[in-house]
């Protein structure tokens, strides 16, 4: 069995206060729209909320239809025992290499007058 991701659904600013070594951090208000940050669905997770969200988080977790349902193993309140200092915006995967390889392609394409290319 895989080890254990861990996801911090607090807030930004209480995630940088101290969190779990090695923990993500996606505020938990955020998750509907950052679902393409979550990894695999077979990746199994251990979610850290603070205390009063911890029924709250593991209901929304529960009640995910199959197609946005992750493997979550535990849901607990964030331990400040074993926190350290924040680093936000760490993908919980790395890039599409196909992504990576079109890059200079994909910024030309944007610097383009008239462009209408998404900014990636």
């Amino acid at each position: 069995m895989a080890i254990p991701l861990v996801l911090d659904v607090r807030s930004q600013p209480t995630y940088e206060a101290g969190h779990a070594i090695d923990a993500y951090n996606i505020p938990f208000d955020e998750l509907r729209d950052r679902g393409f940050e979550m990894p695999s669905h077979k990746m199994p997770l251990v979610v850290e909320c603070d205390a009063a969200d911890v029924e709250t988080v593991r209901e929304w977790f529960a009640t995910r239809d199959e197609r946005c349902r992750w493997n979550v193993v535990d849901v607990r309140a964030a331990s400040a025992e074993k926190s350290g200092p924040g680093a936000p915006g760490r993908f919980l995967f790395s890039g599409s290499p196909l992504l990576a390889a079109m890059e200079q392609h994909v910024q030309a394409a944007a610097a383009a007058p008239g462009s209408r290319a998404l900014d990636v």
